[in-house]
């Protein structure tokens, strides 16, 4: 069975299920170079089939997430291309209007300025945005892009339910699959809901609790702009700072949010339900530090989590545990689930937001089709998008006339870890992309982990991260046991998960932890993932006896992960980065 999966939304992407497993999945924000890009995928879809060798007539059908679309925000780019300074203005003249004025303004109405009529595939004009029946109209309106793009019949375009598409990521996302799970959901809003619970037994779900309510995502955003960061891009800011809060200063702001949202069982209710997000807390946050207020927000939001998945656990009677959906990528919140007594183990698969949902909604079509699980691969791993060949190197090579301006030589593994044993900074491109927001060693800028000055060149020379933000390792999967506590041994690959970490790693990995709370988001590396990146990692071991690397994006500040060779030019260019190692070459800055 062949299915494309597509996603338009927040992070539109695509991705493509052959010969029993996901062969190709990108997002269209690589190609268009605006980070969470929402129009339509069409640069990744045809990406997937190309790469795959499949053409549109072999698709026996295209899965398209997402039944309740708003076409106001694609249109408007309401994620893509939206400041600080725009998501204020429209709190005040979209969203106040309407909870304390009673009026109702057309979002398009405020944002004219960022109507995009002119983005694929050009005829947008005369569609209702802003009419009550644009949503529906919508529907319909993404499968004649489909059709026109594609040239396949109507009837092959399944559109899958949003919540039901980030359970099936939940399952089968995740290397370790098992066929008696709970698996969790919970976002800002998709299709009517925000938060679910699903088993799944006997290769079939089954719907337990869904809730409108869980506003636990749609909080953390408007928190996030209240702290006067961008929403659906800073909110692991606010997740990065809340360590820093002790428990005394937060308190007041754990006690606003306590009188708040509640769990009754697994049902969601409220105490005292806001008016809003945004003006409600900012009334009441008034007179609180920026980190109290991170702390509070971070610790209420975890107590809800683990008091949700506790209660599930024990009522129906399942300790395997899945998550998915934007919440998440709450990596200190996956840690206190997976705390839990209740819990015997917890899969988070990698990149859990609506980017997922391509892959989500071609699971959900397989499952509801009541095609086995032994017939369907879990995902592996994430290296799913595009890579470049040797030719293309070379000729670039030549285009550009780097070798007036990089020293070009051949490089092997032991080369790299030299360099990263002696303090350099590399970037590497290598591979095929990974997909989604996590870095995974073929789109990383690598660094020694034992060295905490690093974190400030990295900062200074490339990334503008804030001051208090930590960065990553990536740990061989056998040094794992000397650096983190696991009791469940779980094996967690795409940093979704937090874990305390041992004295070890204190002096080994200082760089790549959070220095407030010691605490690291690994991705655990085995061999048979990615043989040439662990073998760099393997190398660097014998020349240090540390087994990690520090491991951040490959990208500049507020640009989405380099997935071309003009790219790594226009990056290099702009940044102080020294070292690229390329495939098997390594550019220098003369």
């Amino acid at each position: 069975m062949k299915i494309l999966g597509i996603t338009m939304g927040i992070c539109s992407s695509a991705a493509l299920f052959t010969d029993g497993k996901i062969t190709a999945s990108i997002s269209e924000e690589r190609f268009v170079k605006k980070k969470n890009y929402e129009g339509y995928p069409k640069h990744a879809v045809d990406f997937c089939l190309n790469f795959s060798g499949v053409s549109p007539d072999e698709l026996d059908y295209i899965a398209f997430a997402s039944s309740n679309v708003d076409p106001d925000y694609v249109i408007t780019h309401s994620a893509s291309n939206r400041t600080v300074a725009d998501w204020i203005r429209e709190m005040h003249e979209y969203w106040y209007p309407i909870f304390y004025g009673g009026q109702k303004r057309a979002y398009v109405d405020v944002f004219k300025d960022k109507i995009d009529f002119k983005q694929y595939p050009g005829n947008f004009e005369g569609f209702p945005f802003g009419s009550p029946d644009r949503i529906k109209f919508f529907t319909e309106f993404r499968k004649n892009i489909v059709v026109r793009h594609l040239k396949v019949p109507r009837e092959k375009i399944v559109i899958c339910e949003h919540h039901l598409s980030h359970a099936a990521y939940g399952l089968l996302g995740w290397p370790e699959r098992r066929n008696n799970m709970l698996i969790f959901t919970a976002d800002g809003f998709g299709d009517h809901s925000n938060a679910s619970i699903r088993s799944f037994e006997n290769d079939k779900f089954t719907l337990l609790y869904e809730a409108d309510i869980c506003n636990i995502g749609r909080l953390y955003r408007y928190i996030t702009l209240l702290l006067g960061m961008k929403p659906g891009e800073d909110e692991y800011k606010v997740m990065g700072l809340a360590p820093y809060a002790k428990p005394l200063s937060y308190q007041r702001a754990l006690d606003i949010l306590e009188d708040t949202l509640y769990l009754d069982g697994v049902v969601f209710k409220y105490k005292t339900k806001p008016v809003d997000h945004y003006f409600w807390f900012r009334e009441k946050f008034e007179g609180l530090r920026f980190d109290a207020i991170a702390g509070g927000l971070q610790k209420y939001v975890e107590n809800l989590l683990v008091q949700w998945v506790k209660n599930a656990v024990n009522i129906y009677g399942i300790s395997a545990v899945a998550f998915s959906g934007g919440v998440s990528l709450n990596v200190k919140a996956n840690q206190e689930i997976l705390r839990l007594g209740e819990t015997t183990s917890l899969s988070v698969p990698g990149s859990g937001g609506d980017e997922s949902l391509a892959m989500g909604a071609i699971f959900s079509v397989l499952l509801k089709r009541r095609v086995p699980l032994k017939e369907i691969e879990p995902v592996e791993h994430l290296y799913l998008g595009d890579k470049v060949s040797a030719d293309e190197i070379e000729n670039f090579i030549q285009k550009e006339s780097l070798g007036a301006h990089y020293k070009i030589t051949q490089i092997t593994a032991r080369d790299i870890a030299q360099l990263l044993a002696q303090g350099e900074i590399v970037g590497r491109f290598a591979g095929r992309m990974e997909f989604g927001q996590r870095a995974l060693g073929n789109r990383s800028i690598l660094a020694n982990p034992s060295m905490p000055e690093v974190v400030k060149v990295i900062n200074d020379i490339i990334k503008q991260r804030d001051f208090w933000m930590p960065f990553a390792p990536t740990i061989l999967y056998e040094d794992c046991e000397r650096y983190l506590y696991n009791p469940k041994n779980i094996y967690s690959p795409f940093m979704t998960i937090a874990f305390d970490t041992k004295p070890q790693a204190h002096k080994d990995l200082i760089a790549a932890l959070h220095p407030a709370d010691l605490t690291a988001r690994p991705q655990m590396l085995k061999r048979s993932v990615n043989p040439d990146y662990y073998d760099i990692i393997s190398e660097f071991k014998a020349l240090t006896g540390i087994g990690g690397v520090l491991n951040t994006s490959f990208n500049l500040h507020g640009l989405p992960i380099v997935q071309s060779l003009p790219d790594i030019l226009h990056l290099m260019k702009n940044s102080r980065l020294k070292y690229v190692a390329l495939e098997n070459l390594l550019l220098k800055k003369k």
